[in-house]
C-alpha cells in the first residue's frame, strides 16, 4: 500500500489527472489496481483509460482494463478487443484466457465462454496455477451452460481456496 500512498500524494499535488502525463502506463495501471482494491471503480477505470492511452500495446494494461470493464459489465465489445490484444501477445497467459472467458460470459456468449474457460482450465493445469477467481468464473460459466455438476465442483474449488 506504500505505492498507493505515494500515488495519492502525487495526484494530490496535481489539479488534474491528465497533468500526470509524464508518468508511464504501468504507473497508471498500478494506481488503478489500488483504486480497485479500495473500492473506487470509477477512478480505476479513469486510470486504466490513461494507462491505455500511454501504453496501448501493453498486454498487462490491455488485459487489466478489459477485465475491469467486463467485470463491471461495461463497454463489453471494447473490453473484448482489449483482452484479445493482450492474448495476441501472450496466447497462453492464464489470466488473459480467464479474462477472455469472462468477457464472453458477460456478453451472453455462453458456448464461446465455455470453450474459452476449458482452455483456461487446461492452461492453468499446465502452469500449476490455482486461482480462486478463475474457479469462481468457471463455476458461473459452467452453470450458464447448464453443466451443474461441474459448476458445483468449481465453486467448491473456489471456496476451498478461500479457507
Amino acid at each position: 500500500m506504500a505505492g498507493f500512498k505515494r500515488a495519492e500524494e502525487i495526484a494530490a499535488k496535481s489539479t488534474k489527472l491528465t497533468e500526470l502525463s509524464q508518468l508511464d502506463g504501468n504507473f497508471y495501471a498500478r494506481y488503478a489496481l489500488c483504486a480497485l482494491f479500495s473500492g473506487n471503480v470509477e477512478m480505476a477505470l479513469k486510470l486504466y483509460e490513461q494507462a491505455y492511452k500511454l501504453a496501448p500495446d501493453s498486454a498487462n494494461v490491455c488485459n487489466a482494463y478489459g477485465y475491469t470493464l467486463a467485470d463491471e459489465n461495461m463497454q463489453l465489445p471494447f473490453a473484448k478487443e482489449l483482452i484479445e490484444n493482450a492474448l495476441r501477445q501472450e496466447p497462453d497467459n492464464v489470466a488473459y484466457l480467464d479474462s477472455f472467458a469472462w468477457v464472453l460470459y458477460r456478453m451472453q456468449k455462453q458456448p464461446e465462454a465455455l470453450q474459452a474457460m476449458l482452455r483456461t482450465i487446461i492452461e492453468s493445469g499446465l502452469s500449476g496455477l490455482t486461482d480462486k477467481e478463475i474457479w469462481e468464473h468457471a463455476a458461473k460459466i459452467f452453470a450458464a451452460n447448464e453443466l451443474e455438476i461441474l459448476a458445483e465442483f468449481y465453486q467448491w474449488k473456489a471456496e476451498s481456496l478461500a479457507e
